[in-house]
């Protein structure tokens, strides 16, 4: 089976990037693909939703707290025993967690952008 680490997700209701994942999800699901979550809050609801599909949801620090959001990423990764790392960002400072996964020599970091600079 496949192990898939994607974020960053919201509640599931909040805009295209959830929608997108929440979809990606269905797709895989009959694929021999596990695919877990990353939140800066985890919503009660969507993580009911989740576990239908075997998915967990894991919060991390938000963009205020990077070294931290580095660290829990990091945890999650040792503990995963991920094979990709699928991140959906809006702009170019949330690559946190491809950094993390960078070190702890994920085979497979894929980085789907919405912005082409640092909007921040």
């Amino acid at each position: 089976m496949k192990k898939i680490l994607a974020g960053f997700i919201m509640d599931g209701h909040s805009g295209g990037i959830d929608k997108y994942l929440l979809n990606f999800l269905k797709n895989v699901n009959n694929e021999n693909v596990q695919v877990d979550f990353l939140t800066n809050e985890v919503d009660k609801e969507l993580e009911i939703y989740l576990k239908r599909y075997g998915s967990s949801i894991f919060p991390i620090a938000n963009l205020r707290h990077p070294r931290a959001q580095y660290r829990q990423v990091q945890k999650i990764l040792d503990k995963g025993n991920y094979d990709i790392v699928y991140l959906n960002i809006s702009t170019a400072i949330d690559c946190i967690a491809a950094w993390a996964a960078r070190k702890k020599k994920i085979p497979r970091i894929l980085l789907h952008s919405h912005s082409s600079g640092n909007d921040c």
